[in-house]
């Protein structure tokens, strides 16, 4: 298997004779969560739509190994359809994606009662749902999104950090975001445009715990597996662990045959 998903070198940009993108060189690893940075104007937009397929470089080798599923930052004001005509559709020219399908998708990020509403009349957080919707449903390599947390509410946010780290165990994400308020220690690596430097992000407190939820009851033989980890068993469905073991734990359920409800930094505060 190739060392990185995604490799490019010398890439440059120009549109309308304007130099968008000059000789970068990019190096992403698999099953990682990679954040592209960069000020206004730095071109991060047309770095993804380059990731993505949708462009191509004016000049430079790019190699992107594997099937990429793509979320712009906003969907076409054209679609005249309701939420539930669209997600179907989705659905039927998409393979199911690696453990939750479209309902499951539309019950974390709280959709249900907007089905029978058209897209182009939901609000900006209600229509970029659907768009994280219809990217997260398609099996793929590599998930590319363009600012995916904008407009969203907070349990949103919550549930697509989530799934995030749930991708990573199978995926690799590339994504933007301006939200300078959000806490990025579910990121791997950061990516910045202007100084063309590819960093490993620390982890702002390696004592920083993580709750991991399930579906389904944790068994005897599963606690005996978390001692390993020196994770916790909060109650019957959900595990507290250390924030550098959280993808250990993470992998260890999917083996087991457990679905992951939810991925989330732990509050602290006692309630779960």
């Amino acid at each position: 298997m190739e060392e990185f998903v995604i490799e490019g070198q010398d890439i440059s940009k120009v549109i309308n004779h304007q130099h968008i993108i000059e000789q970068i060189n990019m190096k992403f690893p698999y099953n990682s969560i990679v954040l592209i940075e960069g000020k206004n104007g730095s071109g991060k937009s047309i770095t993804l739509k380059m990731l993505a397929h949708i462009l191509k470089p004016s000049s430079g080798k790019l190699k992107v190994n594997g099937i990429v599923s793509y979320a712009p930052d906003h969907l076409p004001s054209t679609i005249n359809l309701t939420v539930k005509e669209y997600l179907k559709f989705i659905e039927d020219i998409s393979s199911i994606n690696f453990s939750m399908n479209i309902e499951e998708l539309i019950s974390r990020f709280n959709l249900t009662s907007f089905l029978e509403k058209r897209i182009k009349e939901c609000s900006k957080g209600t229509q970029q749902k659907v768009n994280l919707i219809q990217c997260l449903a398609r099996k793929a390599d590599i998930y590319i999104m363009d600012e995916p947390f904008s407009g969203l509410d907070k349990r949103a946010i919550v549930q697509l950090k989530s799934i995030f780290l749930e991708l990573k165990q199978t995926a690799t994400v590339v994504l933007t975001s301006h939200e300078e308020a959000l806490d990025y220690s579910f990121v791997t690596h950061k990516f910045n445009l202007e100084t063309k430097h590819l960093i490993v992000n620390k982890y702002e407190t390696q004592s920083k715990s993580m709750i991991v939820k399930t579906r389904e009851r944790l068994d005897s033989n599963l606690c005996e597996n978390l001692k390993e980890l020196e994770a916790q068993a909060i109650n019957n469905v959900q595990i507290k662990v250390n924030v550098a073991k959280s993808n250990r734990l993470i992998a260890l359920l999917i083996e087991q045959d457990y679905f992951i409800q939810e991925v989330r930094e732990d509050n602290d505060d006692g309630t779960y």
